[in-house]
């Protein structure tokens, strides 16, 4: 088993943080990337575009992610 994360270039929230961010589908593109019969390279590039960062949010949290074997609720509360 393996997997791949793909990145594309942040949007003006995540540059704040980071060059580079994950790319995320809503359910509507992800039928459209899953899809075996789908040919339509120019959209499938289009999928690879930011995320808006209108429809997310950040916050701060503790360094305990940075271990990965550390897995907890702890990881995703806001830090203090």
């Amino acid at each position: 088993l393996s997997a791949a994360i793909i990145t594309t270039r942040p949007n003006e929230l995540i540059s704040n943080i980071h060059n580079r961010m994950p790319v995320i589908l809503d359910e509507r593109e992800l039928e459209i990337w899953l899809h075996p019969d789908f040919r339509d390279f120019k959209k499938l590039h289009e999928l690879l575009d930011p995320y808006p960062e209108d429809e997310m949010q950040y916050y701060a949290v503790s360094t305990i992610v940075n271990n990965g074997r550390f897995d907890s609720p702890e990881c995703i509360e806001p830090a203090i």
